[in-house]
């Protein structure tokens, strides 16, 4: 019975030896909820350092703006590009045989709405072991309405200046000298000694 045991445990060691481990990427990202006109930035991590990493992200384009250029990683050439409105693809890969762990994009929120998803999608690689994603799939719980923002997307923090207070004297003039006119024009005339109005 010994024998036995013991000749199971070893096929099965033997056999856990043999088969490969594949590691497994997460895609995250770093706020849940989030204003119109932040930016979320969208994280793929692996469990290994890899020698490359291409991938296409699927977004919404009614609620997020890709921040072009935005993909960044320790490898040399790191690169994304919009290859519909609504898909990023990323690539990254080292001319020195560099490694990573990481890859990040950014997104602008655009408008409101809630549990708006970030998918991977398409033709996956990262690295020579081949990991895979263990959650393609991620979603911004909710996008709440931001502050509002100047034309270059900047928060605007005060109101215009209109120069009232420039103009309160030069009506409060205006209005005066009216009032003159006015009053001279309600007082009767005197012609040849007698009063008409």
């Amino acid at each position: 019975m010994k024998k036995l045991f013991l000749g199971i445990v070893t096929i099965m060691l033997v056999l856990a030896i043999m088969v490969p481990t594949v590691n497994a990427a997460k895609l995250s990202q770093d706020k849940t909820e989030m204003k119109v006109g932040e930016i979320v930035t969208v994280t793929l991590t692996t469990d290994d350092e890899v020698e490359y990493l291409q991938f296409d992200l699927k977004f919404d384009n009614t609620k997020f703006e890709y921040m072009k250029d935005s993909a960044k990683s320790t490898l040399s050439a790191t690169g994304s590009n919009l290859t519909s409105d609504n898909v990023v693809t990323v690539s990254a890969f080292d001319l020195k045989e560099g490694t990573t762990k990481e890859l990040s994009l950014q997104f602008k929120a655009i408008s409101t709405g809630e549990h708006v998803p970030f998918n991977v999608e398409g033709t996956i690689e990262i690295g020579k072991n081949g990991e895979v994603i263990e959650n393609p799939d991620i979603e911004v719980l909710k996008i709440e309405e931001g502050p509002y923002l100047d034309e270059n997307g900047n928060p605007i923090t005060e109101l215009p200046k209109t120069g009232i207070i420039i103009m309160i004297p030069a009506i409060c003039a205006i209005v005066a000298i009216i009032a003159v006119f006015v009053v001279k024009a309600s007082k009767p005339k005197k012609v040849n000694n007698r009063r008409y109005k």
